[in-house]
């Protein structure tokens, strides 16, 4: 539950008189109902967050991880398991809450030095979804891959310039790669022939069963359905046009056109009548 209160008054004795609202003996002796609340001060007023525990929704807000909090619970009945429902985080740069069952993970890279105190365990991870615009993003992901067993998909936003996404990671498990990055922004990265040659000599691309990216070049489309475990691929080639200083899209009929020229007999095309790539499936 979402309120907002008058700051005229001090914060602690806005959320304090809030909170012992919740004190009573209709909500802690007769149902043991306990309640926690998450704050913070705007410029016009006081924005508090109350959910009773534990806590039963999929996903942590933003409210959820506000680093000011006030509880009902006694001491002895706290536990972090009052999150074991939680299965979907987007924003763990600002997470203050201990969460076991994470199924799923965005995070931007370089991660915050207590992440693996409030993430203890990615054992569950199936879902990644990362971006970072820093030199030692490698790095940082293959601290992530490395604690994700059951980990199937990785997604990437955003990218350095300076390295060619996932050539330098490994992860045993990990089946689908989304390197589309940021779409209808400027953080767009759109693959070279070289990039995507380097993508199918590492041990991702060699066992990568679904594909979706961007190519600069058609030719590359030729190289990437040589990965030999590769079943699906979502593929969008643009071209950079230097009087306009931008990427543009290769015509859908043009590329079809080179595809159905190309394509071996052992792959087929799915057009996608509401997007401008194209799908193309092992038979």
């Amino acid at each position: 539950m979402y309120i907002e209160l008058s700051a005229k008054r001090k914060n602690h004795e806005n959320v304090d008189d809030f909170i012992n609202s919740f004190r009573s003996y209709f909500w802690l002796e007769k149902h043991h109902w306990y309640i926690r609340s998450h704050y913070y001060q705007t410029s016009h007023s006081l924005d508090i967050y109350l959910y009773t525990l534990p806590y039963v929704f999929n996903d942590l807000t933003r409210y959820v991880s506000a680093s000011n909090d006030r509880s009902t619970l006694p001491q002895a009945l706290n536990s972090s398991h009052h999150y074991d429902r939680v299965h979907t985080i987007k924003n763990a740069f600002i997470l203050r809450i201990q969460v076991h069952n994470i199924r799923n993970l965005t995070i931007d890279l370089p991660f915050n030095d207590r992440l693996f105190e409030f993430l203890p365990t990615f054992h569950r991870l199936n879902s990644l979804t990362v971006s970072s615009r820093y030199n030692n993003a490698d790095r940082c992901l293959q601290l992530l891959l490395d604690r994700a067993p059951c980990l199937y998909s990785l997604s990437i936003k955003s990218w350095p310039d300076s390295q060619t996404p996932i050539v330098g990671n490994t992860s045993p498990s990990l089946r689908r790669l989304d390197l589309r990055m940021a779409e209808y922004t400027t953080l767009q990265h759109v693959f070279t022939v070289e990039e995507c040659k380097a993508i199918a000599e590492v041990s991702l691309g060699w066992q990568c069963e679904e594909l979706l990216i961007r190519v600069n070049d058609h030719n590359s489309i030729r190289t990437l359905l040589n990965l030999p475990q590769l079943r699906l691929l979502n593929v969008l080639c643009r071209f950079y046009q230097p009087v306009f200083s931008r990427w543009e899209l290769l015509e859908t009929n043009v590329l079809l056109e080179f595809l159905r020229d190309s394509l071996p007999p052992s792959h087929i095309l799915l057009e996608n009548n509401h997007s401008d790539s194209i799908w193309i499936c092992r038979k």
